[in-house]
């Protein structure tokens, strides 16, 4: 998730918007990744656009200037929904749609690209791609902008915290489509703003946004997000994440450590943090518990205090030295595969770890409360929901999600 909506914060310059997008029922060439899924979606990719849009602010200047509604008027409508009555009781069929098209309370949306009719929407997969733009109401600065940049967004919209407009204008969002979503201040960073994006109390947004891709696998890693302290000193602040998703598992030592390297088939104790390459966030660690781990790697006797691990712990610390912290870059097989570990580990998603080598131990009296499990489940004790709320100089991220 540079920094930016979830990073990259400049302006592409490029000539070109290349779109592909599901014909209707004329017959012709149907373009782009195609997937049945037996209710009439079809696209779920198309090409990523090139070029930066144009943002219109006429939306936001008359939602601006739009008066507050009266007392009287509020409480008529209190009246009937109480007692099941319409004070436009009278609608047409031009009425029905124009109230099921409204986007939510305060947010305007405009279609600037449609999708087409078989292209699948945000509820199709766990991830949404998209590219977004982001300015200021009041005078049109830009604070986001991932156009042209390595890494799109990944959002996993069912989940993240987003921010309440943006929800609401993209809920019904579909492959393929750009959208201009304006959302009121009491529905982004509200009266406290945003400073870190430059982002004053009580702002109107203006976000255009292109959903280009749903999908389970993205093809980038989104950027990491800013990494919280600990409870405990010695957190790593700063992972190095690849653009493209890894198969092939590496290693950096970040610091060497010292005496002999450690054997794959060892008992250890070791502190670690987790981030994932699809979503950017951080899924676990154990600086943020009042203790490290007690690792059995390889074929070392498990214990209920030593417990297995994933096989790229096993595979990525061998070699390591007592002190030393590593940066290992799990594959997918290596680590919790297609079944993914719940809700912040996707569905063969790479994995980041850094871990330091606390000690190997001979005799296993130490206790530990914390597992990194095997097999495919979640981390346990997973304090990635409340570490990721609290981040917040992350342009990319905190304009999508809200923080």
């Amino acid at each position: 998730m540079s920094h930016s909506i979830r990073r990259g914060v400049a302006v592409a310059a490029l000539s070109a918007l290349l779109l592909l997008a599901a014909c209707g029922d004329d017959g012709d060439t149907l373009t782009g990744n195609v997937v049945e899924d037996g209710v009439g979606c079809i696209v779920t990719s198309v090409d990523r656009p090139t070029a930066a849009p144009e943002v219109d602010l006429t939306a936001a200047e008359e939602l601006a200037t739009a008066p507050e509604p009266e007392a009287d008027d509020e409480a008529d409508a209190e009246d009937d929904a109480e007692d099941g009555s319409d004070a436009d009781s009278d609608t047409t069929e031009e009425g029905d749609e124009a109230a099921e098209a409204d986007p939510g309370p305060g947010v305007v949306t405009d279609d600037l690209v449609e999708a087409g009719d078989d292209a699948c929407d945000v509820t199709k997969a766990r991830y949404l791609v998209v590219d977004m733009l982001g300015v200021k109401a009041s005078d049109g600065t830009e604070f986001v902008n991932t156009y042209g940049q390595e890494r799109p967004v990944n959002l996993q919209f069912a989940q993240d915290d987003i921010l309440p407009g943006l929800v609401t204008g993209l809920a019904d969002m579909k492959v393929g489509g750009r959208r201009q979503i304006t959302v009121p201040a009491d529905l982004a960073y509200g009266a406290a703003g945003h400073p870190a994006q430059g982002i004053g109390p009580d702002e109107t947004l203006v976000f255009v946004v292109d959903l280009f891709a749903v999908t389970d696998a993205p093809e980038t890693c989104n950027a990491p997000r800013p990494i919280v302290e600990g409870v405990r000193d010695g957190k790593p602040m700063s992972v190095e994440m690849p653009v493209e998703p890894w198969t092939e598992l590496t290693t950096t030592d970040v610091v060497e450590g010292s005496g002999e390297p450690v054997g794959r088939d060892v008992l250890a104790k070791v502190e670690y943090l987790g981030i994932g390459c699809f979503s950017g966030d951080q899924f676990d660690s154990s600086w943020d518990r009042e203790e490290g781990l007690a690792v059995a790697l390889g074929d070392a006797p498990q214990t209920a205090e030593f417990m297995s691990v994933i096989p790229g712990w096993t595979e990525g610390i061998e070699g390591m030295k007592v002190g030393g912290v590593r940066q290992i870059n799990i594959p997918a097989d290596l680590a919790y595969g297609a079944a993914g570990g719940g809700a912040d580990i996707g569905p063969n998603e790479p994995l980041i770890f850094v871990v330091q080598l606390l000690e190997v131990v001979d005799d296993p009296d130490a206790t530990s409360e914390t597992t990194v499990p095997a097999d495919g489940d979640a981390p346990a004790d997973d304090p990635a929901d409340d570490a990721a709320d609290d981040t917040a100089d992350d342009p990319a991220d905190d304009a999508a999600e809200g923080e």
